[in-house]
This record gives C-alpha cells, sequence and structure tokens, in this order.
C-alpha cells in the first residue's frame, strides 16, 4: 500500500463513521505515523496496520488529538492525552492579545488598538490554567523570535497538566518553570509579574451536560465545568492578578461567548483599568483584558 492510498482508506473509514474534518483527521493520523512520507512511497505492512487500528479508534469516537498523541496549536505541535485539555484555535485570540502587549504581534489589528505595547525588553509572564501550557509556550517563543527577552511561568492545579506541561516547556526557547498552584488560593507564587494569561474553566453546569460524548467521555471535567453561571474562577483570577502583577501589568483571560459583559463587570469591580473584550475569528466575544 503506498501512503496515497492509506490516506485514502483512512479517509473512507472516518468519512464512512460520520466524523466531521474526515480528511484533515486522516492527514494527522497518517503523519503521525510515517513523517515526511511521499504519496507514491510503499509502506511497511505492520506500521499500516497500527495506523488503521489508530483510525479506528477515531471512528469510534476518540479525539485524533488524543490518538496521535499530538495537538497544533498556533505555530507548534504539542503533546496531549487523556486528563489534558485539547488546545483549539479559541485559545489563540489569548496570544494574539498578549503579542499585541507585548509589541510583538506582526500584523497590528483593529481589535487590539486599545492595548498600549510595553517598551520592556525583558517580559516576565505567567500563564495560568495551563493545561498542556500551549499559551504560555507559544507567547514565549513569539517573543523570542522576535528579539524579546521573556521568563514564562507555566501554572495549573491539575497533576495531569502539569506532567504534558513540563513535557511541552522542552520546545519552549525562553526561561520556563512549571509550578503546581491553585488561583483559588490565597498564596501567590509570583510577583511583579508584567503580564498573566488565563484559559480557566467556564463552561456552565447546564452546557457541560449538552456536550457531546467526544467531549464528555475524554476531556477532564474540571478543566471545563465552572458551575451554574460558568464564571466560579473570574472573581478569584482578578483577585490573583492584582497581587501577582506590577503597575501596568495586564491581565488576559479567555471565557465564553456569551460571557463577555459578566467578565468585564467582574475585572472592573476588582479595580481593573481599560477593560476590553476582543472577539475570536468567528466573531464571538471571547477574550478579556485588562490593567492593574
Amino acid at each position: 500500500m503506498t501512503y496515497g492510498e492509506l490516506l485514502n482508506k483512512i479517509d473512507q473509514v472516518l468519512s464512512e463513521a460520520g466524523v466531521e474534518d474526515a480528511r484533515f483527521d486522516s492527514s494527522l493520523i497518517a503523519e503521525e505515523f510515517f513523517p515526511d512520507t511521499k504519496e507514491d512511497s510503499e509502506l511497511d505492512p505492520n506500521i499500516v496496520r497500527q495506523c488503521l487500528l489508530a483510525a479506528d479508534t477515531v471512528a469510534s469516537g476518540a479525539p485524533v488529538q488524543y490518538v496521535t498523541g499530538k495537538a497544533y496549536f498556533w505555530r507548534e505541535k504539542y503533546d496531549v492525552s487523556v486528563g489534558v485539555l485539547i488546545p483549539r484555535s479559541d485559545s489563540e485570540t489569548v496570544v494574539e492579545a498578549a503579542l499585541a502587549f507585548c509589541g510583538a504581534l506582526d500584523i497590528p489589528q483593529e481589535a487590539y488598538k486599545d492595548i498600549e505595547p510595553s517598551e520592556k525588553d525583558c517580559i516576565e509572564f505567567a500563564d495560568v490554567c495551563c493545561g498542556t501550557g500551549c499559551i504560555g509556550i507559544s507567547i514565549a517563543n513569539e517573543l523570542v523570535s522576535h528579539g524579546i527577552k521573556t521568563k514564562v511561568h507555566l501554572g495549573d492545579l491539575s497533576d495531569e497538566a502539569l506532567v504534558f506541561a513540563n513535557k511541552n516547556s522542552e520546545i519552549c526557547k525562553a526561561d520556563i518553570d512549571v509550578t503546581k498552584m491553585d488561583i483559588t488560593a490565597d498564596e501567590v507564587p509570583w510577583t511583579g509579574l508584567d503580564l498573566i494569561t488565563a484559559n480557566p474553566p467556564y463552561v456552565t453546569t447546564e452546557e457541560y451536560g449538552e456536550l457531546e460524548d467526544k467531549i464528555k467521555l475524554y476531556e477532564p471535567e474540571m478543566a471545563l465545568e465552572a458551575g451554574s453561571d460558568g464564571l466560579k474562577f473570574y472573581k478569584p483570577l482578578a483577585e490573583f492578578a492584582k497581587k501577582a502583577l506590577r503597575d501596568g501589568g495586564m491581565l488576559i483571560a479567555e471565557h465564553g461567548y456569551r460571557q463577555g459583559d459578566a467578565i468585564r463587570k467582574i475585572f472592573e469591580d476588582a479595580g481593573l483599568k481599560g477593560v476590553k473584550t476582543v472577539k475570536d475569528l468567528s466573531g464571538n466575544d471571547r477574550v478579556t483584558y485588562g490593567r492593574i
């Protein structure tokens, strides 16, 4: 069997199972087993069998990222597995806002016109509720590529997430550390930070019950569900930021598409200034930021 024939076979298996984006997922599976392989290359039959078994697992409902152990986010590829949230493109809005604050966003965007870029040549920041570490690592790698020195802290309460944050830290080009921490606790592990980014749980209890099995059966509930209104962690996050950020430092947080008004009020009530909400690529409210 050639690589092209294998790709078509996987696509057929996934399409017949009703998998969305079957062709894209097919390429992810084939690429993981046969990286850098040409369409007409003849393949090892033993590895082909393993690859088709992986395709069957995805066809049965498992997320392709958990089957391949990899997830693409921003410009990097991250290790991921059951027990840690799969990185999603919505969270790239957090990265964009952070880069705008750091003066490292390649293409200026209207959405970030109110963010006054930092003029510091060294940025110290923390990504809390970090999961795989994809947000913090992607920001750090962009800063390094722009010649901006940076020190990044990754923090999460989940032991499973910390395992993958540590593993993914190997692809970080900046000084980085990983810490077990809880944004609802009084103790603050870092102070004087320039920036805090966060993607806390924000799915309401009702919404969680309505999620597709592909999410509920595989991804960690503690990284998703956040009470009846989904706002459980935002007031503690704002209070945490007030202790950890320097004067003029910025908090940037992801949230649900219907939560923008509520998050702005929480941040403003906590004393944050210049609070704004920006939309993701789908046009939905996705990220709110404010300065200390």
